[in-house]
Order: C-alpha cells, then sequence, then structure tokens
C-alpha cells in the first residue's frame, strides 16, 4: 500500500485488521503481522491468538525480506486438504514472534 505521510494507511490497515479479528475465531482466521519500517502500528495485535508473528524493520534487512518471501510462499498451502505445511511463520532477529 502507498501513500503519502499521515494518509492514514495505517489506520486503514488496522482498522481492517481489527475487524478481521473481530469477526473470526483463531480456527479461522491466522494472520503474520509485516512492517516494512517502524512496527508500531500493529504492536497492539500481537498478543491476539489469531497472530502467528509481527515482524518489523525488514526495510534494513534483505536476507529477512528473502526468508519472509520464502515464508509466506510456503504457506500458501497451509490449510488447504493434504497440506502438511507449519501453521507458524519462521521470525527473524528483528521479528517478534507470537
Amino acid at each position: 500500500m502507498r501513500g503519502r505521510p499521515r494518509s492514514g494507511r495505517s489506520e486503514l490497515l488496522r482498522t481492517a485488521v481489527l475487524s478481521l479479528l473481530a469477526t473470526h475465531s483463531p480456527e479461522e482466521l491466522n494472520v503474520v503481522l509485516v512492517e516494512a519500517v517502524g512496527g508500531t502500528a500493529f504492536a497492539d495485535f500481537q498478543d491476539a491468538p489469531h497472530v502467528s508473528a509481527l515482524i518489523t524493520d525488514l526495510a534494513g534487512d534483505p536476507e529477512l525480506v528473502d526468508r519472509l518471501h520464502d515464508a509466506l510462499s510456503g504457506r500458501s498451502t497451509t490449510g488447504r486438504p493434504g497440506s502438511t505445511r507449519s501453521a507458524r511463520a519462521p521470525c527473524g532477529s528483528t521479528a517478534n514472534c507470537a
């Protein structure tokens, strides 16, 4: 998502996440929250049972970006019949795993 500073990007995403958490059980919904810079927009959600990981400050760590991409690519089959993938994403040194 792109936008100028103070345009409401974080508030839109926080509202969307809060809406999903409020209307789905942890068994129905599992999320990995990712922030490229900072780490404050989703901090309030890190202890929710729906949150597998809160990953922050990706901008300074290209290796972690690659690991995240690999993890999310593998997660695309999670929840499908016959899937044996883990429901938890691997976290790097700059991640706060729930």
